[in-house]
């Protein structure tokens, strides 16, 4: 079952254009293995993201 998951978060601390870009590319090459998929946008430190793929795979990305 497919399963797609949409929220906001809140940066820790203030992260540089190179390091929210190395976050997207670590998490594109993490999810592939899980069948993931998703959209990761970021303005002032806020970020909201989608993903999408196998519903146990979407929960256990979730739960960590």
């Amino acid at each position: 079952m497919l399963k797609r998951l949409k929220y906001i978060s809140r940066s820790s601390s203030v992260m540089s254009s190179e390091e929210i870009s190395a976050l997207a590319k670590t998490s594109v090459e993490n999810n592939k293995a899980s069948d993931i998929t998703g959209v990761l946008v970021e303005a002032s430190g806020i970020f909201f993201q989608v993903i999408e793929g196998p519903a146990d795979a979407v929960d256990a990305l979730y739960k960590r």
